[in-house]
C-alpha cells in the first residue's frame, strides 16, 4: 500500500507538520474569496469562517494535520496533500473509514482558489477513490451541504447518488447523504462494466499502475 498516489499531473502525499504555513496561506485565500463572494463554496469545509486571526487559521491547519495522526483501527483516517509534480501544495483530499458503522465513511476535498476549474479536483478524487475501492470497501459515503454545487458536480461526476437528507448533521447544519459504489464509479468515470468484484478491482489496479509503480 503506497503512501503516495501519483496521477497524470499531480501526486497525493501524506500531510506533514511542515505544511502548516502553506495551509494557512490557502485558508487566507479562501477567506478572501468568501469575503468577495458570499456564495463561494469549497469542495469541503475548512474552518475559515470562524477564523478571525492568523493564529486561528494556524490552529485550524494543525487540527487538520493532527486528526490524521490520531488514526486508530478500525477508524482509518487518510489525509493527503494534493501536490503539483514540483511538490507545490494546491489543496487537500482525504477520507474516513470505519467498518463498524453502517454509514462507515466520509470523503473531503478542497483546492486553493487559484487552482479550481482546472480539472485537478476530479483528477485527485478519481485516483483516491480507485485506491479506496481497492483497499477498503466497495462503497463510500459523503455528506454534502445542499448548496455546495461544486462538491455536488464533482462527486456526481465520480458516480455519487443521493440517498438521504438530514436537517441537523454532525457539522451542525443540514446535509445531503450521498454514496459512491465501486461499480457505479467505474461505470460513470471509465464507462466500463464488469461481471465480478475481482474484475473491477483488477481494472482499478491496472489504472493506478499507469502512474504508480507497485
Amino acid at each position: 500500500m503506497k503512501d503516495i498516489i501519483h496521477t497524470e499531473r499531480l501526486y497525493l502525499a501524506p500531510l506533514n507538520k511542515k505544511d502548516i504555513p502553506r495551509y494557512v496561506q490557502i485558508a487566507k485565500n479562501m477567506r478572501s474569496a468568501k469575503a468577495k463572494n458570499p456564495d463561494y463554496f469549497l469542495y469541503a469545509r475548512f474552518d475559515y469562517n470562524s477564523a478571525k486571526t492568523d493564529a486561528d487559521l494556524t490552529n485550524a491547519a494543525i487540527s487538520l494535520l493532527t486528526s490524521a495522526e490520531k488514526s486508530i483501527f478500525p477508524k482509518i483516517i487518510k489525509r493527503l496533500n494534493i501536490c503539483l509534480k514540483n511538490g507545490y501544495i494546491i489543496g487537500y483530499i482525504g477520507f474516513i473509514h470505519n467498518p463498524n458503522k453502517k454509514i462507515s465513511s466520509d470523503l473531503g476535498i478542497f483546492l486553493a482558489p487559484d487552482y479550481e476549474h482546472k480539472g485537478y479536483a476530479f483528477e485527485a478524487e478519481k485516483s483516491l477513490l480507485a485506491y479506496y475501492f481497492l483497499n477498503f470497501d466497495d462503497k463510500i459515503y459523503l455528506t454534502i451541504y445542499p448548496k455546495n454545487l461544486p462538491s455536488y458536480q464533482l462527486n456526481t461526476k465520480c458516480g455519487a447518488v443521493k440517498i438521504n437528507h438530514i436537517k441537523v448533521s454532525k457539522y451542525g447544519s443540514e446535509r445531503d447523504i450521498l454514496v459512491i459504489t465501486r461499480k457505479k464509479f467505474i461505470e460513470t468515470v471509465f464507462q466500463k462494466k464488469f461481471t465480478t468484484p475481482e474484475k473491477e478491482k483488477n481494472f482499478l489496479l491496472d489504472y493506478l499502475k499507469i502512474y504508480n509503480k507497485f
